[in-house]
């Protein structure tokens, strides 16, 4: 069995918001420095459906701080900053 890490779970969940959003982007890479808006091309409803989603796996609302959540990476650390 495969056990992914947090940062794996991250940018799989980020993977299906932004093929859900724009199916043309299948092939896009993610990585770490992927702004969430300007290189996957969220939109809001992306954005709500990522921190739903997120914060029904972690119990983390990425954006209940103001955080200044932009990139793939911050999503990431504010998942490890926050989790319970």
């Amino acid at each position: 069995m495969l056990v992914m890490n947090i940062e794996e779970k991250i940018i799989n969940i980020v993977k299906e918001v932004m093929i859900e959003n724009d199916p043309g982007t299948i092939n896009s890479i993610i990585s770490r420095s992927s702004d969430l808006r300007k290189d996957l091309n969220f939109d809001s409803l992306a954005l709500a459906i990522l921190t739903v989603n997120i914060e029904e796996l972690f119990n983390v609302d990425i954006f209940e701080k103001d955080s200044g959540v932009n990139t793939v990476g911050d999503v990431i650390q504010a998942v490890k900053e926050n989790e319970p």
